[in-house]
């Protein structure tokens, strides 16, 4: 395993991920400044790109970019165009990083950086699916004026994030509904204590529904369910954008919604910077991505 790593960017995930790798790297840290205390042992640096060029692994944010294609560093002072990241990156480098586009892939070069995509590997995936649903229940905590106890929720999708989600929400004594698209997840919802409900039979829940929480990746909370919900009914979207809701029908019925994105990094940033800094030494300790 090589022994420099740089880490480029990011808001408090890349702070703990490079306190992180300080216990197996002699880490360098570019555009990320203002959290000092929390990385006593790393290295600051401003943007010396020679630096970059000692580093045959580094790490970008997740997700990569902001606004285009400007490096995704909330916590720098200025802009810092991705191309100029990827130029002083000699052939070779390994670059790790979230949501790598086919855009971003062509400006490094075919051939020449070996991109590997975070959020590809199922170990990331599994160990950001606690900080996302516990994220999901503060939102809804926050943003309703009931208890969760006794509301009647409703969570479409049984995978990762959806299971932990429906167990908090049973703890809690809310009322659950699981919406699964298989027989088997349906099986799964019913023995572990929720209602299980066939996905295709998704309408007959908008009526009596306080809370939604969709963490399915395609349209499925339609305009034609929004129109069914009560207007004091919330939905809380955790799917990746552009999500699984009709937003526009929602803004127009007057129904509350919040598109939970990036949760991990929001409201467990050390959590989930480990989770990073985990993944990544494992991929690092396989000698190749997956």
């Amino acid at each position: 395993m090589a022994n420099i790593i740089g880490i480029l960017g990011g808001d408090l995930r890349s702070v703990y991920l490079a306190n992180a790798l300080t216990r197996s790297f002699e880490v360098h840290v570019f555009y990320l400044e203002g959290r000092q205390p929390f990385v006593p042992q790393v290295h600051l640096e401003g943007g010396d790109q020679s630096l970059l060029a000692r580093c045959p692994a580094v790490v970008l944010p997740v997700p990569v970019c902001q606004r285009g294609l400007w490096l995704n560093a909330p916590l720098w002072k200025g802009e810092v165009p991705l191309s100029v990241c990827l130029e002083a990156f000699p052939a070779g480098t390994r670059v790790f990083g979230g949501g790598i586009t086919g855009v971003i892939r062509t400006m490094a070069g075919k051939g020449k950086l070996e991109l590997i995509e975070l959020l590809d590997q199922e170990e990331l995936t599994v160990r950001n699916a606690l900080p996302t649903a516990e994220g999901a229940l503060e939102i809804a905590m926050r943003e309703t004026d009931r208890t969760i106890r006794g509301s009647k929720c409703l969570v479409i999708g049984y995978g990762r994030i959806g299971r932990l989600l429906c167990g908090m929400l049973r703890a809690l004594g809310a009322e659950v509904t699981a919406a699964c698209r298989s027989g088997e997840e349906l099986v799964w919802a019913e023995a572990e204590g929720c209602q299980p409900l066939p996905l295709e039979e998704l309408k007959t829940a908008a009526q009596w529904v306080d809370i939604v929480f969709n963490t399915a990746p395609a349209q499925v909370v339609t305009g034609e369910f929004i129109r069914e919900m009560r207007l004091d009914g919330i939905i809380i979207d955790l799917a990746s954008l552009p999500g699984g809701t009709d937003f526009e029908a929602a803004r127009i019925r007057g129904i509350k919604t919040i598109h939970g994105l990036g949760l991990p990094g929001k409201c467990a940033p050390r959590t989930a910077g480990e989770a990073i800094a985990r993944t990544v030494e494992q991929l690092l300790n396989k000698g190749q991505p997956r």
